[in-house]
């Protein structure tokens, strides 16, 4: 090309007017590419000729169409940031030489116009298609903008920046232009913290509509790149910057309303009203920060003192505050505007700027909107303002009680209008009762709220039904504010308010019933007959308003007097005080409550009479949904409430006194209703008649009963699927509100009051209330709006998990019986379809069965239960349709057979013909599902009916057993892997395995189970060979089936007692499956790993048994290397499962054997022959070995801990290098000492100190995380040690003053905020796995404290050459009480240490330990030490903490 024949040529070729320079010739962009990648081609200063082309591009054509735009084409920026990552292609970055001719080229061409053209073609690009040119763009402009915008102005900086916040609402989630926003915002922001100009840079962000809009835009963006919010902290930091400068604070004082920032928040407002809303809290908390910044220049020079300064700086933010709100205040207040408020008056609070003569007004003026708002909720729960009311409320409370305390009646009241409770209510009210807590006038918001409980009959809705609701759902009667409410009347109403509070509660409650009679005597005579009956006034129609509104505060009321009676603090009043309480509401109760009960019951019972007399107005009343005495039943729910809470408050424990004819009234009132009372009412008549029943007669007792059985009968039952919320104002009028009442009253029954039925019921009345609870469904419930939700079958589901319940032994056996009634043998040979259908509908029965205790169950009832699950189970078997449903129901029978049988140990009365059969029927072929509840059942079952099976063919004929064995040989099992039959066989030779021995199996057995080994052994053999040499993963999924199958084969050999193996599989399985195999495979899962490498090690180490004392050692030797290549490679469950495996051989495998092995090990552990090979599997193999070690091989092991001691002891890696390798060898050795400690030795005992002393040791090098683990490890060797082998402690004693003493050392943590040199010095005297940011904490402290207390305890040695019987229990304190000294002064020097500091939290965890020591040493010790090893700070300390020790230390006395 000639373009590249000579440079002159080239640089030609990139200035020619046109492009391609030559006609139908390669573009420039082409050559300069093919020009930087020609190696060959010699151009002095490629990068930088190529670069400048490049940036002259960029300038010169920066204002394009996006069409023809370079700054949007891919390949120039591409090629860009390789001419600066490097000065030539071949060479690495090189980033000084390339500034030195990019500071020339950008000093000729400006960047700042090209960023920004650049910038402002975001828009009209497409985000997702653009990830490549941001990436390369990016890059560039992190280079070019810092150099070539050193010499620009700061107003440049701001149109760069501007442009930016314009252009990218659509690049958010790019993490390039994240980066080139983040690059572009710290350039302004030095520019601006260096400018003279501030005032200017101000006005031209704020009187440019575009960038102030595009700004506060960018800071309410969300953007799932985490990089992000730092862009959004930078924007939100350089935009305050702009704003708040020192002529701009100091215009704004002076006069606020014609700010230039006034005016731009009033045109966002117009804007974009949600945006400026989000904006407005930094914005005032960032002002509060700059006048507080800048104060000393803007407030008068002669304010003399401090004060003058705080007021005009409150009266300052005051009139910002109010210039917000204005804005705020424009239009109607939605929720973004209430928060917006609170979170400016939450930074009032913070930064404590409100003073009551220079904010009262305006925080006031916040509490009078808020109580004018709450009247106003919105239609639906997301524009509901409530929660955004109560949020600013909440804030303005804690800004100033005195705020919001006038106001609180009204408050209280509008909060009983609020229909649906959020939390931020119950934040409100929580801080109304902490200031009544801290004040002590708990007793005065108990009167506010009675004093407003008064629903206004005038709100919406206009009927007391939906008053009566919506009230009782407010967050005022919520159980959340209740319960806070009962807290606080129990904790802090004082002795002197107690008897105030209840004689003002009774008086409002009787107050309020005399008002109501009164109205109800207007009305009644308004509704009288004659001239009265036709005169058309509105005072009948007020007198009926006041009427229900009376009843409805009166509920509410009850309902309040529930929480204060139930919570007075009887226990902390004087005696006789107390007794005068009692005696006030004994008569409340006796006098008010009974009383009105009993007249207002009257009424109603005339009611309901006259209402029967007229059967076209009944008619008419159901049709409406409503009752003639709804007024009369509110009335009587609330006294029910009240009479049954002063009967049930334990505090109280005021006399049982009822009126019999109260019992009799209510009775009858539920006899003559029809369907006429509130569902409400039905709870609360039932639950005071229960509450009497043991006081009742037994005819009254047992029609309570029935009444309730058959309301339930009648409501729940046809509705099961009722569920309900557990608030009693929700059970209303209609279908679904008896169907809930119905579910209270059940859940009422089972919870509360079956020990009241269990006593009082007859035989029939337990039998029908099984039949109810039989006929409910199991269930779990429901969940709405996050609250669960109580229905029938999650309430029979609680009821049958309680251990309560099974123990009411006249319900269990009536429940029993209802039981067995419905599961009735399957008598007869109906239809098919019948048939099945009955055996169906058995199964839920048999649910509840799985929960009935199995020992509760008698020997004649589980015999039939057990022969119809068995009849069930095959006719179920046989259906072909609904194979989930059948499974599930296969799985019930089958799981209640299993735990029947479990619990006895055995199978009762079925011969072996009946066991074999049903063994047959297991084994049917129904289901392959491998991994299913009922396949994993099934086998279980099986294996209890094949070892009843066994045991009863031993003692008889033995034609049953090979009946069935003879099915494994009818067709080829391992055809279907996953079948029934063929999982079943490795229980089978699982359970032979175990449970028999070959040779007291009958001839006939053990010629029939030898020709079956090796019809098996046959078959499997080929299908083993075939998947070893398959190369396709879809032919490698059985290997692990296969492979368990085959190690079953070798097991079931060696039970029949075989010695020589034909077929041999495992070198050849360990040569082809292993993980690098597996690797390749495409859709292996780590299941099919963890299988495959468990079998692979479980077959070599079966084959063993087969092999000769020659060979036998080979075979350990490649047990060895397939479980160290492979155990890093497995999952957790794997590794486990592969350890079971080899602990279990191990225990099997002869002295000679297992000293092989360990010497194999040996040898590993001290080279390095395979640095692959991670040395923590050798140590865990090691840690097995030593934990399983077959009988009489105590010296073998004892060897073997010694030369492992002695090689972790000499090799750094095994201490310091490695975090998982030293932790494993610490464990072996924790081990070793906790479970084999009369296998140590003195030899070992010297080793295990260097060891602990080695990971103890300073280190100049420290790892990232502290390694607790490591320091657990430690104590645990060291308290083994001392409790189990005082013995061989003791000569060595001085190395376990040192242990200790370094351990108490590494519980230093560096004083906050030291440099890095002192950080250094202080961590250069700690452990390798302690990090300077992570010390150790109080779980360490306790973990050491114990470990010094244990110096003290007496303990037995553990040896095997004395009887524990012989010996006597001491401790080390004794021989310890000559080195306990220096620990001690391990602890002062921590703490005395000026670099270091012993966090609290760990001074009193170590606390105990620390006496232990002071016990042992002695006053004598003590002085010594005083005298001869501390200075001045170490006395203090030694004082201090001697002085706890002698305070706690027992004296004899008492």
């Amino acid at each position: 090309m000639t373009a590249l024949q000579s440079a002159q040529q080239f640089i030609k070729a990139l200035k020619a007017q046109a492009d391609p320079p030559v006609r139908d010739g390669p573009l420039k962009i082409d050559l300069a590419e093919q020009a930087w990648q020609d190696a060959s081609f010699h151009l002095p200063n490629k990068a930088e000729v190529i670069a400048d082309w490049i940036l002259s591009k960029f300038f010169k054509e920066r204002g394009n169409v996006l069409a023809t735009n370079v700054l949007v084409n891919e390949r120039y920026w591409g090629l860009l940031s390789k001419l600066l990552s490097s000065p030539s292609p071949n060479v690495q970055p090189s980033s000084p030489q390339t500034s030195l001719w990019l500071k020339s080229s950008l000093s000729r061409i400006s960047i700042a116009p090209v960023i920004n053209a650049f910038l402002n073609l975001w828009s009209q690009l497409d985000a997702s298609q653009s990830t490549q040119l941001m990436a390369q763009a990016s890059y560039c402009i992190s280079i070019l903008y810092p150099l070539g915008t050193q010499k620009l102005t700061t107003e440049a900086f701001l149109e760069s920046w501007g442009s930016f916040l314009k252009n990218a609402e659509n690049f958010t989630d790019n993490a390039s232009s994240i980066k080139i926003g983040l690059i572009i915002t710290r350039a302004y922001k030095n520019s601006l913290s260096n400018s003279s100009s501030r005032k200017k840079v101000n006005n031209l962000f704020v009187q440019n509509e575009s960038y102030f809009q595009a700004w506060l835009q960018r800071l309410q963006d969300k953007s799932p790149a985490a990089q992000y919010e730092y862009l959004r902290q930078a924007i939100l930091t350089c935009g305050m910057d702009t704003l708040f400068n020192l002529d701009t604070i100091r215009q704004m004082t002076d006069s606020l309303e014609e700010s230039p920032i006034c005016l731009a928040l009033y045109k966002a407002f117009q804007n974009d009203r949600n945006v400026a809303l989000k904006a407005l809290p930094p914005l005032f908390d960032h002002y509060i920060a700059s006048l507080r910044k800048h104060r000393g220049a803007i407030i008068s020079a002669s304010s003399s003192s401090r004060v003058p300064d705080q007021t005009e700086l409150n009266s300052a933010s005051s009139k910002f505050f109010l210039c917000l709100r204005n804005l705020v205040d424009a239009q109607k207040r939605d929720v973004s505007a209430w928060d917006a408020v609170s979170q400016m008056v939450d930074v009032i609070g913070r930064e404590n700027i409100y003073h009551p003569q220079t904010g009262l007004d305006s925080l006031k003026h916040e509490v009078d909107i808020a109580l004018n708002s709450l009247s106003e909720p919105g239609e639906d729960q997301e524009s509901n303002p409530t929660p955004a009311i109560a949020r600013c409320l909440s804030a303005v409370i804690r800004v100033d009680y005195d705020l919001v305390l006038p106001s609180m009646g009204a408050l209280l009241s509008s909060f009983l209008t609020i229909p649906v409770p959020h939390p931020d209510h119950f934040t409100l009210l929580e801080l109304l009762l902490e200031y009544h807590t801290k004040t002590r006038t708990v007793d005065h918001y108990i009167e506010t709220l009675i004093s407003n409980l008064s629903p206004d009959p005038s709100a919406s809705p206009p009927s007391a039904q939906g008053r009566y609701a919506i009230s009782h759902s407010s967050p005022i009667l919520h159980p959340e504010h209740l319960g806070q409410l009962s807290k606080a009347t129990r904790q802090f109403l004082t002795s002197g308010q107690c008897n105030t509070a209840v004689d003002h509660f009774c008086g409002a409650l009787k107050a309020l019933h005399e008002h109501y009679k009164t109205a109800l005597r207007r009305s009644e005579a308004d509704q009288g007959n004659g001239s009265r009956k036709s005169r058309k006034s509105d005072s009948s129609a007020g007198h009926q308003e006041d009427l229900s509104n009376l009843a409805l505060t009166f509920s509410l009321m009850a309902k309040l007097g529930q929480t204060v009676f139930s919570s007075i603090p009887m226990t902390s009043l004087p005696q006789d005080q107390a007794e005068q309480l009692k005696s006030s509401l004994a008569e409340f109760q006796a006098g008010f409550a009974q009383n009105s009960i009993s007249k207002i019951l009257k009424l109603l019972l005339q009611s309901e009479i006259a209402s029967r007399g007229d059967d076209k107005t009944s008619l008419k009343r159901k049709r409406r949904g409503e009752s003639p005495t709804w007024e009369a039943q509110i009335m009587l729910i609330g006294l029910l409430r009240l009479h049954y809470t002063l009967r049930m408050a334990r505090s109280l424990a005021l006399p049982s006194t009822s009126s019999p004819k109260l019992t009799k009234k209510l009775l009858e009132l539920l006899s003559h209703s029809e369907d006429e009372l509130l569902p409400e009412l039905y709870l609360e008549i039932f639950r005071t008649l229960f509450d009497l029943g043991l006081a009742m007669d037994a005819t009254e007792a047992s029609q309570t009963i029935d009444f309730a059985l058959a309301f339930v009968d009648k409501t729940l039952m046809p509705r099961l699927d009722t569920i309900w919320s557990g608030f009693a104002h929700e059970l209303t009028f209609g279908p679904e509100g008896r169907a809930q009442a119905g579910l209270a009253v059940l859940h009422m029954i089972l919870e509360r009051w079956l020990p009241v039925i269990e006593l009082t019921a007859s035989g029939q009345q337990l039998e029908a209330l099984a039949k109810v609870i039989t006929r409910i469904p199991l269930g779990t419930g429901a969940v709405q709006d996050g609250q669960q939700l109580l229905s029938a079958g999650r309430l029979l589901f609680r009821t049958l998990r309680s251990a309560q319940f099974w123990e009411f032994h006249n319900f269990r056996v009536a429940l029993l019986s209802r039981l067995l009634n419905l599961t009735s043998n399957l008598e007869g040979e109906p239809e098919k379809s019948s048939h099945q259908n009955k055996a169906l509908k058995l199964v839920v029965t048999y649910r509840l069965l799985l929960f009935f205790p199995a020992e509760y169950l008698r020997k004649s009832c589980r015999a039939d239960l057990v022969e119809t699950a068995i009849q069930a189970d095959r006719i179920i078997s046989q259906r072909v349709e609904g194979a989930t449903e059948t499974e599930a129901s296969l799985s019930t029978l089958r799981t209640f057979l299993k735990r029947t049988f479990g619990f006895l140990g055995s199978i009762e009365e079925q011969s072996t013909s009946d066991l074999a059969e049903f063994i047959l029927h297991l084994l049917d072929d129904w289901t392959t599902a491998t991994q299913t509840e009922l396949s994993q059942t099934t086998l279980d079952l099986f294996e209890l009916y094949f070892t009843e099976l066994l045991k009863k063919t031993v003692r008889a004929d033995s034609g049953e057993a090979s009946k069935v064995l003879a099915t494994y040989r009818q067709y080829p099992i391992f055809d279907t892997l996953g079948s029934i039959k063929a999982r079943s066989l490795v229980c089978l030779i699982d359970l032979l395995n175990k449970e028999f021995r070959f040779a007291s199996l009958s001839p006939d057995l053990q010629k029939l189970l030898n020709e079956l080994h090796l019809h098996l052994l046959t078959d499997l053999h080929d299908k083993l060979r075939a998947a070893i040499n398959a190369s396709r993963s879809e032919h490698l999924s059985v290997v692990p089936d296969l492979l368990t199958y085959w190690h079953s084969l070798l097991v079931l050999g060696r039970w029949l007692g075989l010695e020589d193996l034909q077929r041999s599989f495992g070198p050849q399985l360990v040569q082809k499956f292993t993980t690098t195999f597996a690797e390749r495979l495409q859709g292996v899962s780590n299941d099919w790993t963890d299988r495959t490498v468990t079998m692979v090690v479980a077959i070599l180490l079966q084959e063993l048994q087969y092999c000769d004392d020659m060979v036998q050692n080979d075979q350990l030797g490649l047990v060895v290397a397939a479980y160290v290549s492979q155990w890093k490679h497995l999952s957790l469950a794997g590794k486990a499962s592969l350890d079971q495996v080899v602990s279990n051989a191990c225990r099997q495998l002869s002295p000679s054997g297992f000293e092989y092995v360990l010497s194999l090990l040996d040898g590993a552990l001290s080279s390095d022959f395979d640095d692959s090979i991670d040395s923590s599997e050798l140590v865990h193999l090691g840690s097995i070995l030593l934990r399983d070690h077959p009988p009489n091989t105590l010296k073998i092991i004892q060897a073997f801990f010694t030369r492992c001691m002695a090689i972790y002891t000499d090799n750094e890696k095994y201490t310091a290098i490695s975090t998982g390798v030293r932790l494993q060898t610490l464990e072996f050795v924790a081990q070793h000492c906790a479970e084999r400690p009369a296998a140590l030795r003195l030899l070992d005992i010297g080793s295990i100190w260097l060891l602990l002393s080695k990971c103890l040791s300073p280190s100049p090098r420290h790892e990232k995380v502290t390694s607790s683990s490591t320091f657990h490890q430690i104590i645990s060797i060291a308290s083994a040690i001392i409790r189990l082998r005082r013995d061989l402690t003791i000569p060595m004693l001085p190395h376990l003053g040192m242990i200790l003493r370094q351990v108490t050392l590494c519980m230093r943590q560096c004083r906050p905020q030291l440099g890095s040199k002192q950080t250094d010095m202080v961590m250069s005297t700690q452990p390798r796995w302690i990090s300077a940011n992570q010390p150790l904490g109080a779980e360490e402290a306790k973990a050491l404290s114990r470990l010094l207390e244990t110096l003290t305890t007496k303990t037995i040695v553990r040896v095997h050459t004395a009887s524990a019987e012989t010996q006597k229990a001491e401790s080390l304190a004794a021989p310890f009480s000559k080195h306990a000294a220096y620990v001690l002064k391990a602890y002062i020097e921590a703490m005395n240490d000026p670099l270091c500091v012993l966090a609290l939290d760990v001074r009193k965890e170590l606390y105990p330990g620390l006496y232990a020591l002071c016990s042992m040493i002695g006053e004598h010790s003590r002085d010594a030490l005083m005298v001869s090893g501390l200075d001045t700070g170490g006395k203090a300390t030694m004082k201090a903490l001697w002085k706890e020790y002698e305070k706690q230390r027992y004296s004899g006395q008492g």
